[in-house]
């Protein structure tokens, strides 16, 4: 069965032009789903107003080296509630926390500390 590809708001020569994440969201990501901006689509996306509501135990990791969230986007201690555990590491990447010095022998932290968490707050 063929796919059908969706009509794009911009030309393929404006999409080969795009440099950053942000230019990309806002000329195809916000407009695809009907956001007026890149802006317009973090902030309606955001959960950060919500943060602070959260009531049952949760772990928020954040690394302040991803490449797609910036630390500008990290939420404060002030920002979440109580039960929130913010845990933020200088290195993970984008949702990789990968870590070890062969890279064909990587330990994948994450991979660990969210079964951790949990046991904990059974």
């Amino acid at each position: 069965k063929k796919t059908e590809l969706m009509e794009l708001p911009v030309s393929r020569e404006r999409i080969k032009k795009i440099k950053t994440l942000r230019e990309f969201d806002d000329l195809i990501t916000a407009k695809v789903n009907g956001f007026d901006s890149a802006q317009d689509y973090y902030h309606q996306s955001s959960c950060r107003p919500y943060l602070k509501d959260i009531r049952v135990k949760t772990l928020i990791i954040h690394a302040l080296d991803d490449p797609f969230m910036t630390p500008t986007v990290v939420p404060t201690p002030e920002e979440v509630s109580d039960s929130v555990i913010l845990e933020i590491t200088r290195n993970g990447g984008h949702v990789g926390f990968v870590s070890g010095a062969n890279p064909t022998k990587a330990y994948y932290w994450l991979e660990h500390r969210v079964p951790e968490f949990i046991l904990q707050n059974l």
